[in-house]
């Protein structure tokens, strides 16, 4: 993964309790937190969820075709493993040019993880054909929030 951004390339990444992408429209109850409860030690539960709203401007030109996509989670700085797998949300999505614009052209996507998570600083990094394009960080705390 390069650090590099693309020019003209963001993306806003939000967790929340609910998410849905109808029609191209986000759906969302319980939004845009930083704080969870953390897990138990025991890792059989299942864990928290996290759901992950993302909403994606290309560039004009970059904006017609096929693009990959990877979410990789960290704990404290590092790749967070989980039973030994890094803890990624990979994929692909297509954007077609709006004609007689060149305005950025917008993408929204929603993914779930359900995993348990310790007590620790997290965050979520967004990569768009392996470039660096946006973080959302978080934080998992003991006890109640």
């Amino acid at each position: 993964m390069s650090r590099f951004r693309l020019p003209d390339t963001s993306a806003t990444i939000f967790l929340c309790d609910s998410v849905q992408v109808v029609s191209g429209k986000f759906y969302i109850l319980g939004g845009a937190w930083t704080r969870i409860i953390a897990s138990k030690a025991d890792t059989s539960g299942p864990g928290n969820p996290s759901l992950i709203g993302i909403a994606i401007s290309l560039r004009a030109e970059l904006s017609d075709g096929w693009h990959t996509f990877e979410l990789a989670l960290k704990r404290n700085g590092e790749p967070y493993l989980f039973q030994g797998n890094l803890v990624k949300v990979q994929g692909a999505f297509a954007v077609s040019p709006a004609p007689l614009t060149s305005a950025p052209q917008e993408y929204n996507l929603a993914a779930q993880v359900t995993l348990p998570l310790s007590p620790g600083n997290y965050e979520w990094d967004l990569t768009v054909d392996n470039n660096y394009v946006a973080s959302r960080a978080f934080e998992a705390v003991a006890g109640s929030l």
